[in-house]
């Protein structure tokens, strides 16, 4: 009779330790809303919040350390088309901008010269989302395809709910104010909290077929 070892599976470590893990956590930060608080408890609570935020730093920093090694190749190679190059020198340019404020500036990033930096750059993107105005009806009217009375309602109400933030349009017509804020308070409103309990429902039912190994997830997809 032979015996058959079976060691550490890729999935294990790459689906069931991190999610029984993370159900551990995320049982703890819940039950923290439910249960009268103690002294030990919230110590717990705070320590996960800690290393939370720990990781999600580290996170960040390597979301950003792969999105310049992208740019950076891309550069480098020089095999890109000219619009993705120019979008890659913005980048580093900027990048190279903030770093040099926040090193080499005194008060780095609180400095006038900062403050200064923004205001500019606060003013294009501005001037730049102004612009957008003409391209963005254009660009609705041939994603949406005003086919159908479902079709021209969301695009009529997107419509008036960005002219109702131009100050020349509310004050020609004032109409388009007060339409602009009822879309934006009622319908959008109820879409919102419509869409926020599918998503909590969803999240729900997902985590619950991920926790009795009924939910494959990305990873154990990309694996196979």
């Amino acid at each position: 009779m032979t015996t058959v070892e079976r060691g550490i599976t890729k999935s294990t470590y790459q689906r069931t330790i991190p999610t029984f893990l993370v159900s551990i956590l995320a049982g703890i930060l819940i039950i923290h809303y439910f249960v009268p608080a103690s002294d030990a408890f919230n110590a717990v609570h705070a320590e996960i919040t800690q290393w939370g935020t720990i990781l999600t730093a580290v996170a960040f920093i390597y979301g950003y350390m792969s999105i310049l090694m992208i740019h950076a190749r891309r550069l480098i190679l020089r095999r890109a088309p000219r619009r993705e190059m120019f979008g890659s020198v913005v980048l580093f340019a900027s990048f190279l901008c903030i770093m040099a404020i926040f090193f080499f500036v005194p008060e780095g990033i609180e400095s006038g010269f900062s403050g200064t930096w923004q205001f500019y750059l606060l003013g294009f993107s501005t001037t730049a989302v102004g612009i957008d105005w003409a391209f963005h009806p254009f660009a609705s009217v041939r994603m949406f395809r005003v086919t159908s009375i479902e079709a021209a309602v969301m695009f009529f109400s997107w419509l008036i709910a960005c002219l109702s933030v131009l100050p020349a349009w509310t004050v020609w017509v004032p109409f388009i104010g007060t339409a602009g804020d009822w879309i934006g308070q009622i319908p959008m409103t109820a879409t919102m909290r419509a869409a926020l309990a599918c998503t909590a429902v969803s999240s729900i039912v997902l985590a619950v077929r991920a926790l009795v190994g009924k939910e494959p997830g990305l990873i154990e997809v990309e694996a196979v």
